[in-house]
Protein backbone atom coordinates (compact mmCIF):
# COMPACT_ATOMS: atom_id res chain seq x y z
CA UNK A 1 0.00 0.00 0.00
CA UNK A 2 3.05 1.99 0.75
CA UNK A 3 4.32 1.65 -2.61
CA UNK A 4 0.99 2.59 -4.30
CA UNK A 5 0.32 5.79 -2.35
CA UNK A 6 4.32 6.46 -3.87
CA UNK A 7 2.94 5.92 -7.49
CA UNK A 8 0.14 7.61 -7.03
CA UNK A 9 2.04 10.79 -5.70
CA UNK A 10 4.89 10.26 -8.55
CA UNK A 11 2.72 9.79 -11.04
CA UNK A 12 0.30 12.87 -9.90
CA UNK A 13 3.17 15.00 -10.01
CA UNK A 14 2.98 16.34 -6.20
CA UNK A 15 4.46 18.85 -4.51
CA UNK A 16 6.30 17.78 -1.54
CA UNK A 17 4.29 20.25 1.12
CA UNK A 18 0.57 19.64 0.94
CA UNK A 19 -2.28 21.65 2.67
CA UNK A 20 -4.62 19.41 4.65
CA UNK A 21 -7.13 19.57 1.90
CA UNK A 22 -4.82 18.31 -0.73
CA UNK A 23 -3.21 15.72 1.28
CA UNK A 24 -6.72 14.12 2.38
CA UNK A 25 -7.80 14.35 -1.29
CA UNK A 26 -4.07 12.35 -1.86
CA UNK A 27 -4.71 9.67 0.62
CA UNK A 28 -8.73 9.01 -0.18
CA UNK A 29 -7.50 8.82 -3.95
CA UNK A 30 -4.15 6.75 -3.49
CA UNK A 31 -5.69 4.61 -1.00
CA UNK A 32 -9.84 4.72 -0.67
CA UNK A 33 -10.05 1.91 2.19
CA UNK A 34 -7.58 4.45 4.39
CA UNK A 35 -8.83 7.73 3.40
CA UNK A 36 -10.33 7.78 7.53
CA UNK A 37 -6.65 7.76 8.30
CA UNK A 38 -5.69 10.44 6.78
CA UNK A 39 -6.85 13.10 9.72
CA UNK A 40 -5.18 10.83 11.88
CA UNK A 41 -2.17 10.96 9.61
CA UNK A 42 -2.23 15.07 9.30
CA UNK A 43 -2.58 15.92 13.09
CA UNK A 44 0.64 13.30 13.93
CA UNK A 45 2.41 15.12 11.37
CA UNK A 46 1.65 18.77 11.28
CA UNK A 47 3.06 18.99 15.25
CA UNK A 48 3.88 23.04 14.78
CA UNK A 49 0.66 23.95 13.04
CA UNK A 50 1.97 25.23 9.77
CA UNK A 51 -0.71 23.68 8.04
CA UNK A 52 2.04 21.59 5.76
CA UNK A 53 2.93 18.03 5.65
CA UNK A 54 5.77 16.99 3.81
CA UNK A 55 4.21 14.05 1.93
CA UNK A 56 7.85 11.93 1.99
CA UNK A 57 8.06 12.53 5.20
CA UNK A 58 4.14 10.47 5.50
CA UNK A 59 5.15 8.07 3.11
CA UNK A 60 8.94 7.11 4.91
CA UNK A 61 7.53 6.65 8.20
CA UNK A 62 4.44 4.38 7.13
CA UNK A 63 7.22 2.22 5.09
CA UNK A 64 9.23 2.11 8.56
CA UNK A 65 6.34 1.53 10.27
CA UNK A 66 4.10 -1.15 8.03
CA UNK A 67 3.89 -4.85 7.83
CA UNK A 68 6.55 -6.09 5.57
CA UNK A 69 10.19 -7.32 5.15
CA UNK A 70 13.19 -5.37 6.80
CA UNK A 71 14.75 -5.34 3.02
CA UNK A 72 11.97 -4.11 1.57
CA UNK A 73 11.70 -1.05 3.60
CA UNK A 74 15.19 -0.11 3.36
CA UNK A 75 14.86 -0.57 -1.14
CA UNK A 76 11.79 1.79 -0.73
CA UNK A 77 13.21 4.28 1.54
CA UNK A 78 15.91 4.61 -1.16
CA UNK A 79 13.59 4.58 -4.21
CA UNK A 80 11.56 6.98 -2.18
CA UNK A 81 14.30 9.81 -2.04
CA UNK A 82 15.70 9.06 -5.68
CA UNK A 83 14.48 11.34 -7.37
CA UNK A 84 15.70 11.49 -10.82
CA UNK A 85 15.34 7.50 -10.84
CA UNK A 86 18.75 6.52 -11.42
CA UNK A 87 19.68 4.40 -8.63
CA UNK A 88 22.17 6.78 -6.67
CA UNK A 89 21.64 9.27 -3.84
CA UNK A 90 23.50 12.10 -3.44
CA UNK A 91 25.29 13.11 0.31
CA UNK A 92 22.50 14.99 0.51
CA UNK A 93 19.75 13.25 -0.48
CA UNK A 94 21.13 10.56 1.96
CA UNK A 95 21.15 12.34 5.09
CA UNK A 96 17.37 13.90 3.85
CA UNK A 97 16.33 9.82 3.50
CA UNK A 98 17.84 9.47 7.27
CA UNK A 99 16.37 11.95 8.77
CA UNK A 100 12.79 12.03 7.24
CA UNK A 101 12.84 8.48 8.28
CA UNK A 102 13.58 8.81 11.79
CA UNK A 103 11.70 12.11 12.22
CA UNK A 104 8.57 10.13 10.66
CA UNK A 105 9.09 6.84 13.00
CA UNK A 106 9.13 9.41 16.07
CA UNK A 107 5.77 11.24 15.17
CA UNK A 108 3.93 7.96 13.92
CA UNK A 109 4.72 6.04 16.97
CA UNK A 110 4.92 9.35 19.20
CA UNK A 111 7.61 7.27 20.95
CA UNK A 112 11.46 9.18 21.09
CA UNK A 113 12.67 12.32 20.11
CA UNK A 114 12.86 14.06 16.64
CA UNK A 115 16.67 14.08 15.48
CA UNK A 116 18.71 16.32 14.93
CA UNK A 117 20.32 17.16 11.35
CA UNK A 118 24.04 17.23 12.49
CA UNK A 119 23.23 13.47 13.61
CA UNK A 120 21.91 12.69 10.67
CA UNK A 121 24.82 14.14 8.88
CA UNK A 122 27.15 11.72 11.05
CA UNK A 123 24.51 8.90 9.63
CA UNK A 124 25.18 9.56 6.42
CA UNK A 125 29.18 10.14 7.11
CA UNK A 126 29.39 7.03 8.14
CA UNK A 127 27.29 5.59 5.30
CA UNK A 128 29.37 6.53 2.78
CA UNK A 129 32.70 5.32 4.43
CA UNK A 130 31.39 1.79 5.07
CA UNK A 131 30.50 1.55 1.27
CA UNK A 132 34.40 3.21 0.65
CA UNK A 133 32.78 6.13 -1.67
CA UNK A 134 33.72 9.82 -1.02
CA UNK A 135 30.82 12.33 -0.34
CA UNK A 136 31.23 13.79 -3.22
CA UNK A 137 29.99 10.85 -5.53
CA UNK A 138 26.61 9.26 -5.18
CA UNK A 139 26.09 5.95 -3.30
CA UNK A 140 23.80 3.11 -5.07
CA UNK A 141 21.23 1.26 -3.55
CA UNK A 142 23.59 -1.79 -2.65
CA UNK A 143 25.72 0.90 -0.36
CA UNK A 144 22.79 2.30 1.56
CA UNK A 145 21.42 -1.08 1.99
CA UNK A 146 24.78 -2.88 3.85
CA UNK A 147 25.11 0.92 5.84
CA UNK A 148 21.44 0.30 7.01
CA UNK A 149 21.76 -3.01 7.71
CA UNK A 150 25.16 -2.56 9.81
CA UNK A 151 23.41 0.10 11.75
CA UNK A 152 20.69 -2.06 12.87
CA UNK A 153 22.96 -4.81 13.69
CA UNK A 154 21.23 -7.60 11.57
CA UNK A 155 22.74 -10.54 10.72
CA UNK A 156 20.60 -11.96 8.14
CA UNK A 157 18.14 -9.06 6.44
CA UNK A 158 17.14 -11.78 3.95
CA UNK A 159 15.53 -13.56 6.30
CA UNK A 160 11.79 -12.28 6.16
CA UNK A 161 11.06 -13.22 9.92
CA UNK A 162 13.80 -10.54 11.22
CA UNK A 163 12.00 -7.94 12.97
CA UNK A 164 13.19 -4.76 14.53
CA UNK A 165 11.67 -3.34 17.72
CA UNK A 166 10.81 0.07 17.80
CA UNK A 167 12.60 1.32 20.91
CA UNK A 168 15.74 -0.39 19.21
CA UNK A 169 14.96 1.28 15.97
CA UNK A 170 15.15 4.39 17.73
CA UNK A 171 18.35 3.79 19.95
CA UNK A 172 20.13 2.87 16.75
CA UNK A 173 19.41 5.98 15.12
CA UNK A 174 19.90 8.03 18.34
CA UNK A 175 16.55 8.81 18.50
CA UNK A 176 15.36 7.20 21.75
CA UNK A 177 15.99 9.93 24.80
CA UNK A 178 15.72 8.43 28.25
CA UNK A 179 13.89 10.31 30.49
CA UNK A 180 14.95 10.47 34.28
CA UNK A 181 13.20 8.68 36.98
CA UNK A 182 10.59 8.12 34.52
CA UNK A 183 9.91 11.55 33.38
CA UNK A 184 8.58 12.86 30.03
CA UNK A 185 10.88 14.24 26.81
CA UNK A 186 8.64 16.71 25.75
CA UNK A 187 10.04 17.44 21.85
CA UNK A 188 8.66 19.78 19.21
CA UNK A 189 4.87 19.99 20.56
CA UNK A 190 5.21 15.42 21.70
CA UNK A 191 4.81 14.64 24.85
CA UNK A 192 6.14 11.04 24.85
CA UNK A 193 7.72 8.59 27.44
CA UNK A 194 11.03 6.87 26.90
CA UNK A 195 10.33 4.01 29.94
CA UNK A 196 9.33 1.26 29.87
CA UNK A 197 9.68 -2.31 27.81
CA UNK A 198 10.43 -2.48 23.82
CA UNK A 199 7.33 -1.27 21.79
CA UNK A 200 7.64 -4.18 19.43
CA UNK A 201 8.76 -4.69 16.15
CA UNK A 202 8.10 -1.93 14.02
CA UNK A 203 5.42 -3.34 11.96
CA UNK A 204 2.74 -2.05 13.48
CA UNK A 205 0.43 -0.79 11.03
CA UNK A 206 -1.55 -3.41 8.82
CA UNK A 207 -0.23 -1.83 5.21
CA UNK A 208 2.16 -3.69 3.33
CA UNK A 209 5.59 -1.93 1.81
CA UNK A 210 5.27 -3.86 -1.57
CA UNK A 211 1.25 -3.87 -2.25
Amino acid sequence: HVRALHRFFVDGSFDFGMDKATFKEFIAEALPNAAECASLLWDRFDTNRTKLVNALEVMAGLAVMCVGPILEKIQFIFDLHDFNGQGVLTYDEVVVAIFLSVSATVLISGKGVLPEESMMERFADEAFVIADVDIAAPLDKAGFTVWVIDRLRLEDAEDLSVKVGLREFLKRFEALQRAKKGNLSVTAGLSVSTEGPDEGPVVETQSSAEA
